[in-house]
C-alpha cells in the first residue's frame, strides 16, 4: 500500500504540476499576445507620431509662406495707399475748389493786411489798393513784375469775383 499510495501522491503531484504548467502557458499564452498587441501598437503611434511631425513641419513651410506672402502684400498696400494720397492731393491741387480756398484766402490776407495799414497809418489814402478794379490787363502786368524774387513764379492769373464788401477781416 505504501507503493500505491507513492505512486498515487506522485500522480496527484504530477496532475497539479501539469495544471500549473497548463495555467502558466496559458498566461504566458495571453502575455505573448498582449506583447504582440502593444508592439502593435508601438508601431502605430510611432507612425501617428511621425506623420504629426511632417505635417507640423507642412504647417511650419505655410505660415512662413503666408506670413512672407503677407509682408509682399503689406508692401504693395502700402506703395498703393502712397500713390493714391499723391494723386488725391494733385487732383484737389488742381481742383476749383483749391483755387476757389487760395482765392479766399488771398482775398482774407489782403483784408488784413489793409485794415492794418489802415490802423497803423491812419493818415495813408488807401483808398486806391483794391482788389475790385482788377483787369485782366492789370493781373497779367503785375505777374510780370514781381515785387520781390519770392514773388517770381509760374503765371497763373486768377480771377478774384469782387465781393463789394468792406475790406475789413473776419472776425475783426
Amino acid at each position: 500500500m505504501v507503493v500505491n499510495s507513492s505512486i498515487h501522491a506522485l500522480a496527484i503531484q504530477a496532475e497539479r504540476g501539469l495544471k500549473r504548467v497548463e495555467a502558466a502557458e496559458a498566461t504566458s499564452c495571453a502575455a505573448r499576445a498582449e506583447l504582440s498587441r502593444s508592439q502593435r501598437d508601438k508601431e502605430a503611434l510611432g507612425m501617428v507620431v511621425r506623420h504629426m511631425a511632417d505635417l507640423k513641419l507642412d504647417l511650419k513651410h505655410q505660415v512662413e509662406y503666408l506670413q512672407e506672402d503677407i509682408r509682399e502684400k503689406t508692401r504693395i498696400f502700402s506703395q498703393v495707399v502712397e500713390e493714391a494720397k499723391v494723386k488725391i492731393i494733385e487732383d484737389y491741387i488742381a481742383s476749383s475748389r483749391f483755387d476757389d480756398m487760395m482765392v479766399g484766402s488771398y482775398r482774407w490776407g489782403f483784408k488784413l493786411s489793409r485794415w492794418m495799414i489802415r490802423n497803423t497809418y491812419p493818415e495813408l489814402d488807401i483808398s486806391a489798393i483794391t482788389t475790385s478794379h482788377i483787369t485782366q490787363e492789370m493781373a497779367a502786368a503785375a505777374d510780370d513784375d514781381p515785387d520781390s524774387e519770392d514773388e517770381a513764379g509760374p503765371s497763373g492769373i486768377i480771377e478774384v469775383p469782387s465781393e463789394g464788401e468792406e475790406d475789413v477781416p473776419p472776425g475783426l
